[in-house]
């Protein structure tokens, strides 16, 4: 994740391990969830009606959507843009272009933090529409990249930043992105806000579902990991093997990801040296709390008064960030439960949260930054 912001520029020991094939599968290939075209209970339904009320609602400007969040927050405008492509869209010039908006975005905060977003960017107020935006910030960012201490540096005259051979397809890409936001989102009524979130996350929950049954059912024991925590374990070992003397173990575990870790640093490798985990939308919390892991003690009866005392961070975690959205009904906090834990609410203001985290150029530096403190 930290190369999308050229965090460690240096570092190239870098392992993800995929553990899906081992985890939950949709025998029918998830086809409880289409409800879209049952028939209704009462008969005709009510998309008759909705769709009279939709056509009377004043809908903003579809092309300026971003123009207006920019002029609020252009950090949020940046996330918002590369939030809209999809992973397969994030090559190399993508990440450069993230990591030079990002860069030229913390600079002008850094130089002027009292002023508000149009005072600090002239340009913004002057911009006609959403892609107008994207093509005047992929200009001016251009010469920016973050040095290696996270500090926004400039191409001086003796200084050479080569040019991104795709800038062209970055700005089409976005464009086209922005665009379809202006097509789709706010061509949507509110009154369907719940039918959308309902076809965003239930797949997604289903699958989290699927994939949590599967490894408590097949995770195994110390001297015999399940297939899904071999595959864990194997490219911790080898990230382990291949890092230089004075690089640290830093693993960032998303969602499930973060319950196999615990599960690893607690009972299956409790000899892992781990400088710095950090949990992102996980739900340590809540499995501590029910008692999943292979080292919880017995749960106290749910009428007891008195709670347990917090468990001890791991000794062989250094430290330990936990990262959850508000909007994030699949994140829990950690902090109250294992002493020496600290949690941190990132809001990424997406529809669903969950995915959403590692798509927005922001959050990989302002993790990055709790990352390299905690290593201080």
């Amino acid at each position: 994740m930290f190369p999308v912001i050229n965090a460690w520029p240096d570092t190239d020991v870098v392992r993800n391990p995929l553990w899906g094939p081992s985890a939950g599968m949709l025998r029918w290939g998830g086809v409880s969830l289409r409800i879209d075209d049952v028939e209704a209970l009462g008969g005709a339904g009510d998309d008759g009606l909705r769709d009279e009320v939709a056509a009377t609602e004043d809908i903003a400007v579809p092309d300026r959507i971003v123009c207006g969040v920019a002029r609020r927050d252009l950090g949020d405008a940046i996330d918002l843009v590369f939030g809209l492509l999809s992973a397969d869209d994030w090559d190399p010039s993508v990440a450069d272009s993230a990591a030079r908006a990002v860069a030229f975005c913390h600079h002008h905060r850094l130089l002027r933090p009292g002023l508000d977003e149009v005072e600090r960017h002239p340009w913004i107020a002057e911009v006609e529409n959403d892609s107008e935006l994207v093509a005047e910030l992929l200009e001016r960012s251009a010469q920016w990249h973050l040095a290696g201490d996270l500090r926004p540096a400039h191409a001086g005259a003796g200084d050479r930043i080569e040019s991104m051979g795709g800038a062209g397809a970055v700005r089409k890409a976005l464009t086209k992105g922005v665009r379809r936001l202006g097509q789709h989102v706010m061509g949507i009524p509110a009154r369907r806000v719940a039918s959308g979130v309902r076809r965003a996350t239930s797949r997604t929950v289903t699958e989290l579902a699927g994939d949590v049954l599967a490894y408590l059912a097949q995770r195994g024991d110390r001297d015999r990991p399940g297939p899904i925590v071999r595959a864990v374990l194997d490219d911790l070992d080898q990230a382990t093997r291949e890092r230089k003397p004075d690089q640290p173990l830093v693993v960032v575990a998303h969602s499930m990801g973060g319950n196999i870790l615990y599960d690893i640093v607690t009972h299956f490798r409790t000899d892992l040296e781990v400088d710095v985990l950090v949990t992102v939308g996980s739900q340590v919390g809540l499995f501590a709390e029910l008692g999943l892991f292979r080292a919880s003690g017995p749960v106290l009866s749910s009428h007891s008064e008195t709670p347990p005392p917090c468990l001890a961070r791991p000794e062989n975690v250094a430290q330990w960030i936990n990262v959850v959205d508000r909007a994030d009904v699949l994140s829990y906090g950690v902090s109250r439960i294992v002493s020496g834990t600290t949690d941190y609410c990132y809001p990424t203001d997406a529809i669903w949260a969950h995915s959403a985290y590692f798509r927005q150029p922001n959050f990989h530096l302002r993790l990055a930054e709790r990352v390299k403190g905690a290593l201080a």
